[in-house]
């Protein structure tokens, strides 16, 4: 049955059948990318601090993200693309592609996981976000290794957003979904990309308090900062997340654009991401970029962490990587937090304002003055840029991995 023969019966000596190793070699990343780009961005500077560390000699991604490959993969890191899942007007999960079922896209996905785990052979195995996986695709690939002897198991390692949602809907999620017996049961430790001192949803949930599992904050996962000129005239990049929903964002922007006496004064980028509906907003950013020689419009650029280290400041929502990255390079931003179908970037917006020189807003009260405003503030350079967060969670994750399976191999 499948690629890897039938479930029944016990562990599979094809089935991670290697010998026991006393270091950590190879890391598979699970990452199940369904509409956006984040997981997928910061799956892969986890993967190159792995690999850039020591850590781990080779770093294998499974992703579901429709961009998996525009990315260059550095020296020891490449990608298995898992078919893309989206959801719909109700959250729902469904085939982005294919002419399938969503269980049968799951089956899909959870073997060539399966294969992936068969033919490469993890030390360990890190999931990335959600710990059954996308629709559930992740448990029989769980069931599985559960029955594998102890000294060839891949260690298996839940890495954790430092906000996933408010306390309470995560709780009730992962009671509702077995998330908290899989925990127990299947994993050997956790991993949150964040910095303890802003309040994270592994601290609201007490985790390590429920489950006899090591729970380790590594810092957020950030680029390296880089030396960079600065330009006469500073640029404002205006960021819409993967498109789907930053439209409020850009035609906020676009008004500015239109009628304001500073919108001349800064160079102005518009990313307005991969999935942004080509509608009117599409068709306005569209003449601006041909009518005004300090407006540029960018669909999707490989290259947007470079964009934002080289902005006087910024605008957008509050996804995870953009916020890191906004952190890594002191850029002073307004951030328009979603509000739906989470909370995540709202709590992450406003407890970041505390430390940082972030303000967060509603998508309604991004006025004209408001903007004007905030450029006005970077023109002048009259806005503050440091912080102390701990921003080392790319190479941090790989030592945490190296001594979770340590500790794993020692306690075997």
């Amino acid at each position: 049955m499948g690629v890897l023969g039938p479930r029944r019966g016990g562990w599979k000596p094809g089935f991670g059948a290697h010998s026991l190793r006393l270091t950590m070699n190879r890391v598979l990343i699970y990452s199940h990318d369904t509409y956006g780009l984040g997981h997928l961005r910061r799956s892969m500077r986890i993967a190159a601090g792995i690999v850039e560390t020591g850590a781990a000699s080779n770093v294998l991604i499974a992703s579901g993200s429709p961009q998996a490959t525009s990315y260059p993969m550095p020296s020891g890191v490449d990608v298995v693309k898992l078919p893309a899942a989206t959801k719909d007007e109700q959250g729902r999960y469904r085939s982005r592609t294919l002419g399938v079922g969503l269980d049968d896209l799951a089956m899909i996905r959870s073997r060539l996981v399966e294969a992936a785990i068969e033919s490469f052979r993890p030390d360990v195995m890190l999931v990335d976000h959600a710990p059954t996986g996308m629709h559930d695709e992740l448990a029989p690939v769980l069931d599985r290794l559960r029955m594998m002897p102890a000294g060839v198991r891949p260690s298996v390692v839940l890495g954790m957003r430092e906000i996933i949602d408010s306390a309470p809907v995560v709780e009730r999620q992962w009671a509702d979904g077995g998330v908290w017996d899989r925990l127990s049961a299947d994993y050997d430790g956790v991993i949150v990309y964040g910095d303890a001192v802003v309040k994270t949803t592994a601290a609201e949930l007490r985790i390590s308090d429920r489950i006899s599992i090591p729970v380790v904050h590594v810092g957020y996962v950030c680029p390296d900062p880089f030396e960079h000129h600065v330009r006469t005239m500073p640029s404002i990049v205006v960021t819409a997340g993967g498109g789907g929903d930053g439209t409020g964002v850009l035609e906020s922007y676009i008004s500015f654009l239109q009628d304001s006496r500073l919108a001349g004064r800064v160079r102005s980028i518009l990313v307005t991401g991969p999935f942004a509906p080509s509608g009117s907003v599409g068709a306005m950013v569209g003449r601006l970029s041909k009518s005004e020689p300090v407006v540029e419009v960018v669909q999707f650029s490989s290259q947007l962490e470079t964009l934002l280290a080289t902005a006087g400041g910024a605008i957008s929502m509050a996804g995870y990587n953009t916020v890191a990255e906004l952190l890594a390079h002191r850029v002073p931003a307004l951030l328009v937090p979603r509000v739906k179908p989470r909370l995540e970037q709202w709590l992450r917006a406003t407890r970041l304002a505390s430390v940082a020189s972030f303000t967060p807003l509603a998508a309604e009260d991004v006025t004209f003055d408001v903007i004007e405003q905030f450029v006005e503030t970077v023109v002048s350079g009259h806005v503050g840029r440091d912080h102390q967060l701990d921003l080392g969670g790319a190479r941090a994750t790989g030592m945490a991995l190296e001594r979770l399976a340590r500790s794993k191999v020692g306690a075997a």
